[in-house]
């Protein structure tokens, strides 16, 4: 039934065994803590001391325990970021944790008030979701009421120079008690709007590729995304008529886009991927910002779902991650789908790319490279 069916692009399908965890999936919850205590110390430090910040961080990281609600993969990514990242989360969970340390705080002699306490760790919650949605995940906002995934494709999940700001105003006002609760508020300030310069990065970035496909009487669907510690650095994924483009380009200083190239046309069997409990659940969290590979094995097919928002250079026949499947010739699923990481050099080219930026290609390297189409 699948004899004709098109091998989409790759010289062989992935046959990496996939490592267990996901580091690029979630922002690191030292970062979050950091937040969260540079919060507690702006809005309560000077009524209870360092106590503020700890708690602050301790609320600030909290909302990653619902990591331990799935532990197989799919469940994992379909419950994380759900309802403990909800707008609702913080106040709700923070007016219980104060109410709970003030009690705490009568049975030690020490009357505080509730409603400072409802501050420092309803906000602090409520900053872990807001971070997250900076990233390229996506955060469940609405849940439960809603599954839709938010994302601003800010900042990637590793920004070390974000955390710094952080790690520089908690310093500051730990050697200077006097002054820590405006060296925190200087500290979330600086951070948001530093969080603000990734935004425009970003949306600068989409009009740049977007300018540029025009000039070329492209007409395209374009996404920009974060690289990993790279802020100006911008992954550009564009959907046309039958294909798919990946570029990089820096927001900062731009040039000219190369760009690689892949075919995208329909599939039944990348439809009956999707259809299983593990391709809806993968394709509801790329939010169809994917591609796929249909190649040959000895008694059938393998299909690969990719996510394309990752990705650590311009290949746009597969991501850094997905979903795959074997079929026998009838068309049958042989086994349940899996998820599967796409190999990764682990050179100092690639790491030291991941600290000072990929190299950008020139355009007519990027045009040279695009495989013929067919």
């Amino acid at each position: 039934m699948f004899n004709n069916a098109v091998r989409l692009g790759t010289p062989a399908l992935s046959d990496a065994a996939a490592p267990r965890g996901g580091w690029y999936r979630t922002m690191d919850p030292f970062t979050h803590a950091l937040l969260g205590a540079a919060i507690g110390q702006g809005v309560a430090g000077r009524r209870f001391g360092r106590r503020a910040a700890l708690w602050g961080a301790a609320a600030g990281a909290a909302p990653d325990l619902d990591m331990l609600l799935g532990f197989e993969f799919f469940a994992q990514l379909r419950l994380h970021r759900g309802f403990t990242h909800a707008l609702w989360f913080g106040p709700a969970a923070g007016w219980l944790w104060a109410w709970l340390l003030v009690r705490r705080g009568r049975r030690r002699g020490r009357a505080e008030p509730l409603q400072s306490w409802f501050w420092v760790l309803a906000l602090a919650l409520l900053s872990h979701a807001l971070l997250d949605v900076c990233t390229t995940y996506g955060t469940q906002l609405l849940a439960p009421f809603s599954d839709r995934r938010f994302s601003w494709h800010v900042i990637p999940v590793i920004e070390p120079r974000y955390t710094l700001i952080l790690i520089a105003g908690l310093a500051a006002g730990w050697w200077l008690r006097a002054r820590a609760q405006w060296f925190a508020l200087a500290a979330v300030l600086t951070s948001g709007l530093y969080l603000g310069w990734g935004w425009w990065l970003n949306q600068r970035a989409i009009d740049l590729a977007e300018a540029q496909l025009a000039a070329q009487e492209v007409d395209a669907e374009v996404h920009a995304f974060p690289t990993l510690m790279q802020l100006v650095q911008r992954r550009l994924v564009a959907f046309a008529d039958g294909e798919v483009r990946v570029g990089l380009v820096d927001a900062a200083a731009p040039a000219c886009i190369a760009w690689g190239w892949a075919p995208r046309q329909p599939h039944p069997l990348v439809d009956r991927l999707r259809d299983t409990r593990e391709g809806a659940i993968f394709s509801w969290f790329t939010d169809g910002v994917e591609t796929w590979q249909v190649g040959d094995t000895p008694d059938g097919w393998r299909v690969e779902i990719s996510d394309l928002r990752y990705g650590l250079d311009t290949d746009a026949r597969q991501g850094l991650w997905g979903v795959r499947a074997e079929f026998g010739r009838d068309g049958r699923l042989r086994a349940a789908p899996e998820h599967f990481y796409a190999p990764i050099d682990w050179s100092w080219r690639t790491l030291q790319s991941w600290v000072l930026g990929a190299e950008l290609r020139s355009c007519a390297a990027g045009i040279a490279a695009l495989p013929p189409r067919q």
